[in-house]
């Protein structure tokens, strides 16, 4: 029993050891660019799953809302009795009646109002129309939140690597130096404040590595995915080839394009369908129409027809058939005295209206205000861009100064400084101009396909 146990437990061990890698593979995800992110997103990210949802529910109303004129059937049986006093139609009494019958059968009932049921169904249908509209915004805010961490990640990656970069410089100085030092032709104060730079390398390299993971957690989280996924990305930072000099004249047709303002216009007509459906309701009478064929007659025993000479032979139930049509006009006196209901209305789509010039506004102040982010992200990265590589030229004079034995620590100490603060700018900038252009697509209302991906 032992030896089985011992054997099992190390089938179990060789199992667990197979899977490992398997398990560690499953956990890394392969990124081409952006747009593979997004395509991932539409089906991954939580909050457009459910904007997915709330579209699917509004299309399920709509044809919901399509079945108004169907009619309602029914089926059933109904059974009466009676013992006592009943009276009769002219107001007179018969005691002592005993009196029972049965009615089963299937019926058919509608409600008409032709007018108002079509204009349900236009509602319904802008009401569909305003859940796509709604779930573009929901996946406009989703991907800048995406579009951020990608960039964010990309910018630690790469501010890492020349980080590391710059420490293996910083290690190779500090070794000639050391030798200059054992040769007395420096002082070990040199070597020990090259040490220190080396260690500030270092901890910004920590710093950069905790950004990483942060922001690589947000990406995995907008994702759906595992906080714990590796992002094995093919892309790297670049900056964008081309951005608009200035903002159009007119921004009427990239604000009439965004679905903030789409969807606020639907509800403007979803009010006016409802000023106009109140009418409707109010001035066209509703058709009411019930129709039924069923058995009718005694529980248990033959009727008694008072024709007794045409009817000589009797059956407990008889086919019985009836057709009943109505107009009628609903007028609640509240809507011809107050007309309340009216002007609740009415202030409703003038509510409406005052939205839709509110998201206008914020639309138009959007557009100018990614168009500034994207010239002054441009410009920092042009200047950011001038300064690492008169940082780098200075560092690599520094260097093959001290390489040649002309020790001036306090002078590579600088460059190394200025270097490293610039190289961490530079990113940030670019980063920064990035995102910041597609901020700008995404307010001037550009169509998600795949030329929205290339940043030109």
């Amino acid at each position: 029993m032992t030896s089985n146990r011992a054997i099992f437990r190390k089938l179990a061990l060789c199992i667990m050891a197979a899977l490992l890698p398997l398990l560690s593979i499953s956990q890394k995800r392969h990124v081409k660019g952006l747009e593979s992110l997004m395509h991932m997103a539409d089906t991954a990210n939580p909050h457009l799953r459910e904007s997915l949802r709330e579209q699917e529910l509004s299309d399920a109303q709509w044809h919901f809302a399509r079945e108004w004129w169907l009619p309602e059937l029914s089926a059933g049986v109904r059974a009466h009795q009676l013992g006592g006093a009943a009276m009769n139609g002219n107001g007179n009494f018969y005691l002592d009646v005993s009196r029972d019958n049965l009615w089963m059968g299937p019926g058919l009932e509608a409600k008409w109002n032709v007018l108002s049921g079509k204009t349900t169904v236009q509602r319904a249908d802008l009401a569909r129309e305003a859940a796509g509209f709604r779930h573009q915004v929901r996946r406009n805010l989703v991907l800048l939140e995406i579009a951020d961490s990608y960039f964010r990640l990309l910018q630690a990656r790469q501010t890492l690597d020349a980080l590391d970069n710059l420490r293996k410089l910083s290690d190779q100085v500090s070794e000639q130096l050391l030798v200059h030092v054992n040769a007395g032709l420096a002082y070990s104060s040199d070597w020990l404040l090259f040490q220190s730079g080396t260690r500030r390398i270092q901890s910004e390299m920590q710093e950069m590595l905790a950004n990483e993971e942060r922001h690589s957690i947000a990406l995995s989280v907008l994702l759906g995915l595992d906080p714990e996924t590796e992002w094995i990305l093919e892309d790297s930072l670049s900056p964008p080839n081309q951005h608009p000099d200035s903002l159009p004249a007119s921004l009427d047709q990239f604000v009439a394009q965004r679905p903030e303002f789409r969807a606020a216009e639907t509800r403007i007509r979803d009010a006016q369908l409802a000023e106009k459906q109140l009418r409707q309701d109010r001035s066209f009478p509703q058709i009411e129409f019930q129709a039924s064929s069923a058995l009718f007659g005694r529980v248990g025993k033959d009727v008694e027809p008072v024709q007794t000479a045409q009817h000589p032979e009797t059956h407990s139930l008889y086919p019985t058939t009836e057709i009943n049509l109505s107009l009628s006009w609903q007028i609640p006196l509240g809507y011809l005295l107050r007309g309340n209901e009216r002007k609740t209305l009415a202030l409703q789509k003038k509510l409406t209206e005052d939205q839709l010039n509110t998201i206008e506004a914020g639309l138009r102040a959007e557009m100018h205000a990614a168009y500034r982010s994207v010239r002054l992200a441009s410009q920092k990265y042009a200047f950011c861009s001038e300064a690492v590589n008169f940082a780098v030229e200075a560092l690599e004079q520094a260097s093959s100064r001290i390489a040649l034995g002309v020790v001036r620590p306090m002078e590579h100490l600088q460059a190394m400084e200025s270097t490293l603060v610039g190289q961490r700018n530079m990113l940030d900038a670019l980063a920064k101009l990035n995102f910041e252009t597609f901020r700008l697509k995404l307010a001037l209302g550009t169509p998600f396909d795949s030329n929205f991906f290339r940043i030109e």
